[in-house]
């Protein structure tokens, strides 16, 4: 495990770390939350994550990852068939982050708790998350409390949820 919280890393910090543990055999959880990470670091973290195949949680919560560097991370976890936890809650992944974090969703078979909170994402996000969640057969927990969901949004996300017998919180 390597926890590396609050430690104001930035894009190049990102970069030089991901280069060094691109070799990583064994990491099983690496822990970048709070390190004020753009998306040019977020590309970097995509770049070199799909590497380590070991890796069971990815935490990036409270960033300043935009849209673009959900893509980029979207891109390096479709090959992590072993991650069980993603955290990208508190960035500002909008509807388009969303939804390019949703189509790597049906290769995460083993995702069992995902935390988008305070990710800024409405109707759009909600839609593909809906369509999206259904692939992930063994989540227990989805959270995305406070992001701009409509009722009857909120409503379709509890609704697959139920159908998929696992928690879904949004408030």
């Amino acid at each position: 495990a390597l926890y590396m919280t609050s430690n104001k890393l930035a894009a190049n910090g990102i970069k030089g770390l991901m280069e060094n543990l691109k070799l990583s055999k064994s990491l099983a959880v690496l822990d970048l939350r709070d390190n004020y990470m753009t998306d040019e670091g977020a590309k970097s973290l995509g770049k070199e994550i799909i590497n380590i195949k070991s890796l069971t949680s990815l935490l990036i919560s409270s960033n300043l990852i935009n849209h673009d560097g959900a893509k980029a991370i979207s891109e390096g976890i479709k090959g992590l068939v072993s991650l069980q936890q993603l955290d990208l809650s508190n960035n500002s992944l909008k509807d388009e982050g969303v939804i390019c974090l949703g189509t790597s969703f049906k290769n995460l078979l083993s995702l069992v708790r995902l935390d988008i909170s305070k990710t800024d994402f409405g109707e759009n996000g909600a839609e593909i998350l809906c369509s999206q969640l259904k692939d992930l057969t063994g989540i227990t927990t989805f959270i995305a409390s406070k992001n701009n969901l409509a009722e009857v949004d909120k409503q379709k996300l509890w609704d697959v949820g139920k159908v998929g017998n696992f928690s879904v919180t949004l408030d």
